[in-house]
């Protein structure tokens, strides 16, 4: 069972790393595909990328030594980037259903709204959004573990 979960883990993170990448490099090939939602599809993939890159490779190094029982007391990078990376590309997905539902919705409203900078922003803003949700819940989750520690 062990060995068919490592092998389907290490098949969908060469796909998802493969695919991701042909999309960056396709968008940012391709001068008429550089398009605001194209934008959001090219950050959605990059943090799609960092998960199939960073989570399954991670885990299976985790597995070789024999379990990830870190030293410290807190949760490890290792960990705590994994996270951030799953958070961000929730967050970019949601971002790109809400630019698909104001495309469909409000049409004419979503041309003067949807701005070359606002999407810059927003793009930004989503790994902000994302690393302060993963602090804050490695800070709740803490408190929950060890609760006699002021953190």
């Amino acid at each position: 069972m062990g060995t068919w979960f490592w092998i389907l883990g290490w098949i969908l993170s060469i796909l998802k790393i493969a695919g991701n990448g042909f999309t960056v490099l396709l968008v940012g090939g391709q001068r008429r595909l550089r398009t605001k939602t194209n934008a959001l599809i090219v950050s959605l993939a990059v943090a799609d990328f960092c998960v199939g890159a960073f989570v399954a490779p991670s885990l299976f190094v985790c597995h070789i030594r024999g379990g990830c029982n870190w030293p410290q007391p807190y949760a490890s990078w290792v960990d705590f980037i994994r996270w951030l990376f799953a958070y961000a590309s929730t967050m970019n997905l949601c971002s790109l259903a809400l630019d698909r539902y104001m495309a469909v919705v409000k049409p004419l409203k979503y041309v003067n709204f949807m701005t070359a900078r606002r999407v810059t922003q927003l793009t930004f803003s989503l790994g902000l959004i994302a690393l302060g949700f993963m602090i804050f819940s490695a800070t709740m989750v803490l408190n929950l573990t060890f609760p006699s520690q002021v953190i």
